[in-house]
């Protein structure tokens, strides 16, 4: 009789470690389902540099479908064929606190 307690005790113990191992491995798969559900969002990066007759400068960077979609035009302008009369105003440049430029006359 006191074979079969000890062999009861041992499967009981077995028992209860398996279901604690396998909630674990259930949590650690459910833990790793929600950092991929809640990663963020990878947006292409379109800021590369570009050559200029200057030098290497940040520009954006579009494909065509990209500059589709958003309506995105390259059009080469034709030359002015009038100037607007500029009017020159008188007035004072005064430091804003805020960082803001304001123009007092």
């Amino acid at each position: 009789m006191r074979a079969r307690t000890r062999a009861l005790y041992i499967v009981g113990v077995i028992a209860i470690a398996a279901v604690i191992v396998i909630g674990f491995l259930a949590g650690r798969r459910e833990l790793a389902a929600e950092r991929e559900r809640e990663a963020p969002v990878a947006a292409p990066t379109r800021l590369r540099d570009v050559r200029t007759s200057v030098g290497t400068e940040a520009g954006i960077v579009l494909d065509t479908l990209t500059e589709r979609l958003a309506g995105i035009q390259t059009v080469t302008l034709g030359l002015a064929t009038s100037r607007t009369a500029t009017i020159p105003l008188t007035g004072e440049l005064v430091a804003d606190p805020a960082r803001v430029t304001t123009i007092r006359a």
